[in-house]
């Protein structure tokens, strides 16, 4: 299954977290601010799999935002940053 462009998550206001993640991302990388994808795990998640946020550099620091949560959830275990879901493949 290919993923899906910033436009069609935003034309269909659904995705899984790693669409969720790349919309924002062309969203806050549109302001001209930095961000980056991660891809990891999120302790809690059910079933535990592979999770995908984002995090942005806003007043000299990274800021987690996770777009796919409706709350705010620690236990945040980073596999890899990159541009997006093609620098960071677990898999092929």
């Amino acid at each position: 299954m290919r993923p899906f462009s910033a436009l069609e998550v935003s034309q269909q206001s659904n995705g899984v977290c790693r669409d969720l993640a790349h919309l924002v991302i062309a969203l806050v990388r549109s302001l001209s601010a930095p961000a980056r994808y991660v891809a990891g795990y999120l302790c809690g998640l059910v079933p535990q799999d592979m999770h995908a946020w984002l995090e942005v550099f806003v007043g000299g620091g990274w800021y987690v935002f996770d777009p796919s949560q409706d709350s705010t959830r620690s236990g945040r275990v980073v596999v890899a940053y990159g541009r997006d879901a093609a620098d960071v493949a677990i898999t092929d």
